[in-house]
């Protein structure tokens, strides 16, 4: 019974440790933004027009005008692998003014700011 609780210990122990030999392809080392939502409190889709330049790093979004600019919650799909600081999954809100997002590729050698600006159809 120990020499197997030994064996197990074992290989939980190797098959845990971390690889340093790990490389993502070159293929997937991107850092963007290539997806936009925009919901209310309703659970509702509150986005009319969505605008993302790759080039620049920013969102532009329309909400429609009867929703509450300080009250949505935003969702977006970013590339494969990628991570976003601060995360989006805070809840609603206010987006009166502009908020920077920052994307970091898979391996990490790719980091890029990103602007998200919500505004009303007039």
């Amino acid at each position: 019974m120990k020499k197997a609780f030994l064996l197990a210990m074992i290989i939980c122990a190797v098959s845990c440790t971390k690889s340093e030999n790990y490389k993502v392809d070159s293929e997937y080392e991107m850092a963007n933004i290539t997806g936009l939502q925009v919901y209310n409190r309703q659970g509702d889709r509150a986005d009319s027009v969505i605008d993302i330049n790759l080039e620049s790093s920013f969102g532009k979004i329309i909400i429609k005008s009867q929703e509450d600019i300080t009250n949505l919650k935003i969702v977006a799909t970013i590339s494969t692998g990628a991570e976003i600081y601060p995360s989006m999954s805070v809840g609603y809100q206010d987006f009166s003014e502009p908020k920077s997002y920052t994307v970091r590729s898979p391996g990490g050698t790719i980091s890029k700011k990103w602007v998200i600006d919500i505004g009303k159809i007039k």
